[in-house]
């Protein structure tokens, strides 16, 4: 009985030392805090199963502060829904900043802070509140009864999987899906399907027998395709040696189409001479043919003449009257 009284005096000691440590323990973390603190408050919608006071909240990993308190609130009259409100209280001496104080501000709301629930642990369902920069995405206030800054929340990655995956049409995904197994085993059970196999193997024997047929028809075009070469070949040398006679009689044969052209052009350049109004062939040649004209005016004068009077060959020709 003694024995039992000492255990239970003892026990009791040790479980006030405990409490007595753990007080004095909180009351030093408060103390810390309080000097360089900052209360926030943060709106969640879904659960925050795992989330306890006491759990850290951390910006990029690095832990700046604590969860104080995480209460339901309703909204809505008709339509009641559940929001989560988690405060939190930040120390500021975690967060330097090159000028200014270090408390978050809506300047840093502005450039895309938001908090999120993540797991600390996934053995035991533990969560913690991460904050971070997520630019461009929305910045949704509550309007909270609560007196502190409010940070803007967003959905965590699991989150937005489940609400991505709670907006699928189940029900239509499970039609079209039985409508696809129905048309593939439709297919399968059709007989050409049942007869693709076949149709693969005479296509593979088909195949081979071209295969076969093709090197048997190389092989027999094979010497006459080393004949041909060997024929290109020779007429490749052939022309590679008489290709300096035949370029060199295209260049004589220019040479002289050129001297041709000479002595045309000279030749173009002696009758334009000749043809020249000024030039004494010329005049002679106008002055011979004003001579053969006045020849020819006098044989067509005798020729009238003689078939006019026939007998002036005999007689002569008369006198003219004065």
């Amino acid at each position: 009985m003694r024995e039992s009284t000492q255990h239970s005096v003892l026990g009791a000691f040790i479980i006030g030392a405990i409490i007595i440590i753990s007080i004095g323990f909180l009351l030093m973390a408060g103390q810390g805090y309080d000097k360089n603190a900052q209360k926030v408050v943060m709106v969640f919608d879904g659960s925050v199963k795992g989330l306890t006071i006491g759990a850290p909240v951390a910006l990029r990993g690095v832990n700046i502060g604590e969860v104080t308190d995480i209460r339901v609130r309703l909204k809505g009259d008709n339509n009641l829904s559940l929001l989560m409100e988690v405060e939190a209280l930040l120390d500021e001496s975690r967060v330097t900043r090159g000028q200014g104080n270090s408390q978050i501000g809506q300047e840093l709301i502005v450039s895309g802070l938001r908090a999120q629930l993540n797991t600390q642990s996934l053995l035991t369902g533990l969560l913690y509140i991460q904050l971070d920069f997520f630019p461009g995405t929305e910045s949704i206030l509550r309007d909270t009864n609560a007196k502190y800054f409010e940070i803007p929340t967003i959905p965590s990655p699991f989150e937005q999987l489940i609400n991505d995956f709670g907006q699928l049409n189940l029900p239509r995904l499970a039609s079209d899906l039985q409508k696809t197994v129905a048309a593939l085993r439709h297919m399968t059970e059709s007989e050409d399907f049942q007869a693709l196999p076949q149709t693969v193997n005479s296509a593979l024997t088909a195949s081979e027998a071209i295969a076969t047929e093709t090197m048997g028809l190389l092989a027999r075009l094979e010497p006459k395709i080393d004949e041909t070469l060997s024929s290109t070949a020779k007429v490749a040398n052939t022309l590679e040696q008489d290709l300096p006679a035949i370029s060199q009689h295209i260049s004589d044969s220019l040479t002289q189409l050129d001297s041709t052209l000479r002595s045309f052009e000279r030749a173009g350049e002696n009758l334009s001479g000749v043809l020249n109004p000024d030039s004494p062939t010329l005049y002679k040649v106008n002055e011979t043919l004003e001579s053969l004209s006045r020849a020819s005016d006098s044989l067509n004068r005798l020729a009238q003449s003689l078939e006019e009077q026939p007998q002036s060959l005999i007689l002569g020709r008369p006198e003219e009257s004065r």
